[in-house]
């Protein structure tokens, strides 16, 4: 595992633990205010990462002045999946359409947004990378 998918992969750890340790409740300084928007949402980009329950979309890329954007959506609820048969067939690399389910809340610090991804859909493989030309048998010295 390479240095970018291990930090990934803690990361989702990390943020999973303290969804869970939070509930999905809002705390009593939150209280909702009645007003509630939910809508489907889609998005398609470049797996960045994938881990326990959480997948991470990078889209909008900018080559131009290096810039991206990622969203890391929970996959727990995922009603459907295009393409693939298991949701562990798709990998770092990969491009993939996801629709999601946005709920944005009213509360009284403020909108506070949930996002779940329902269908994803995997589109390409990610590019392979040519393999290293480099042998692990010794040199042999050069003929003069």
């Amino acid at each position: 595992m390479n240095t970018k998918n291990f930090l990934f992969f803690m990361a989702s750890i990390i943020i999973a633990s303290v969804a869970v340790m939070c509930g999905s409740g809002y705390s009593q300084e939150e209280q909702s205010s009645g007003k509630t928007a939910k809508t489907v949402k889609e998005i398609e980009g470049e797996v960045s990462g994938i881990g326990f329950n959480m997948i991470s979309i990078v889209y909008n890329r900018d080559p131009e002045k290096g810039t991206a954007e990622e969203l890391l959506l929970p996959i727990d609820e995922v009603s459907q999946l295009i393409h693939k048969n298991n949701i562990k067939e798709i990998q770092v690399g990969d491009t993939v359409s996801i629709q999601y389910d946005e709920t944005t809340r009213e509360t009284d610090n403020g909108p506070r947004t949930e996002r779940k991804a329902k269908v994803i859909s995997f589109i390409k493989s990610a590019p392979v990378q040519p393999e290293s030309t480099e042998s692990n048998e010794p040199n042999e010295p050069l003929e003069q």
